[in-house]
């Protein structure tokens, strides 16, 4: 049975998973051991690494091979914008959180298109990150917290994210029906399931609508569906 736990007042749920192992990057000495603090108290959470700027974090991700990487956008040398690119090419068994000082920036956009499945603030709470954390790593999906998740919208909606250019895509109603669940965070075997399909046809399809919307992250799917309004 699963127990719910609490830590400085806020209560969270341990769940049963194999120990996730974390590279923190940024560039301030003080945030990196902070973020470090608050993570060494939840179980399943090791931090293997620290990175100054970005290629220390590539150069970390190669050597550790971490399950997650936290991100800072601004970095020097290279930003954590390419950073994670060429992560998310190189070493696609690594996801990304982005850091960001503002809710409001966007070059968050950028930094989701570059393959980052979420963002957290970075004065965000401890149950907020740790929700973040257990979506993506454990569950395998895009998650944004309430905290940035109006604010992601907000930035689709306003045009603001460049490469959705492409206006004259079209989808079939199953593909409407998969980006739909997609937006929605269900994972390939819950929309498998639902649609009683194999989740290698689930897989198939997305596959086929990200290269329609010329994407290259489940991010840039969720962004062109709402940039070209494709939800109901």
């Amino acid at each position: 049975m699963v127990e719910p736990a609490t830590i400085s007042g806020f209560r969270y749920k341990i769940i049963s998973m194999k120990e996730i192992k974390i590279v923190i990057a940024d560039d301030h000495e003080f945030f990196r051991h902070g973020l470090e603090l608050v993570l060494s108290q939840h179980p399943n959470y090791t931090v293997v690494s620290h990175a100054l700027n970005g290629q220390e974090l590539i150069d970390q991700v190669a050597s550790f091979k971490p399950d997650l990487a936290i991100v800072d956008i601004s970095m020097p040398i290279i930003d954590g914008i390419e950073a994670t690119r060429i992560i998310s090419a190189l070493y696609p068994e690594t996801k990304v959180i982005a850091l960001s000082m503002h809710n409001d920036d966007p070059v968050v956009i950028s930094m989701m298109h570059a393959g980052a499945l979420s963002y957290i603030l970075k004065n965000t709470n401890k149950a907020e990150i740790f929700e973040v954390i257990n979506a993506i790593v454990a569950q395998g999906r895009i998650y944004f917290p309430l905290s940035s998740a109006k604010t992601m919208v907000n930035l689709f909606d306003e045009g603001n994210y460049k490469p959705l250019e492409q206006l004259n895509a079209i989808f079939s109603a199953r593909e409407v029906e998969i980006i739909g669940f997609v937006c929605k965070e269900f994972t390939i075997k819950e929309i498998a399931n639902m649609l009683r399909l194999s989740p290698r046809t689930v897989e198939s399809h997305r596959a086929r609508i990200m290269r329609k919307m010329k994407v290259k992250s489940m991010a840039g799917m969720v962004a062109y569906a709402f940039k070209h309004k494709l939800l109901a």
